[in-house]
């Protein structure tokens, strides 16, 4: 079945948020390809292709794929010309590398390393940097921890729900991610974001 775009599943959160991230994307002035884990309904992805004129691959879980490549299917010819179809990609079930056997100049996701558990938000970060280019960015987008705090009461609250649903999901420690993907990349800018989110930009490390 084939949905229209009133149709298809669409975030509020996404349509909101994808104005703020897009600003502090253009500022590192971007190019070659962009690599998006979590693509979700797609509202990012075409938002940010064509507006950075950057090969952007979305990936998600298998059973996501279908709103991607739905929404794609509705987009102008110049958004298809940058946003590719989407793929699976799943942390944890295998080595992210044997799941895309290629690299790309930069990474990007949002909302979802508090959707894992703390084990596979760590596998990601230990993993990811084998699919970065060096000297690429890798851009995380969404709520985090600052030395164990809160930046808003309302990012305690959304924490204690998402355990309430899930007890191994929860906001992640900034400090924690940042040691994790320290073996292979170095953190270059905080963004505060509306809604008490952040953008968090690491930097992959070249070869010494």
């Amino acid at each position: 079945m084939v949905h229209t775009d009133q149709e298809l599943p669409f975030s509020e959160a996404c349509e909101r948020n994808k104005g703020p991230i897009l600003d502090v994307l253009r500022g590192y002035k971007l190019t070659g390809s962009v690599l998006e884990i979590g693509h979700g309904t797609g509202q990012h992805a075409v938002a940010f292709s064509s507006e950075l004129a950057l090969e952007w691959h979305p990936t998600d879980v298998s059973s996501y794929n279908w709103m991607m490549t739905e929404r794609l299917a509705l987009q102008s010819e110049k958004i298809k010309a940058f946003c590719q179809p989407p793929k699976a990609l799943e942390v944890g079930s295998l080595p992210l590398k044997e799941q895309l056997p290629r690299t790309f100049t930069h990474a990007f996701t949002a909302n979802t390393l508090h959707i894992m558990s703390a084990a596979l938000a760590q596998k990601f970060c230990q993993e990811i940097g084998v699919l970065v280019e060096e000297n690429g960015f890798l851009f995380l987008y969404g709520p985090f921890k600052f030395r164990g705090q809160f930046t808003s009461e309302s990012n305690g609250e959304f924490d204690h729900s998402l355990k309430s649903r899930d007890p191994l999901s929860g906001i992640r420690d900034f400090e924690s991610v940042e040691k994790w993907l320290s073996n292979q990349f170095s953190f270059l800018a905080r963004h505060p974001m509306p809604a008490f989110n952040e953008c968090l930009v690491f930097l992959k490390k070249g070869v010494l």
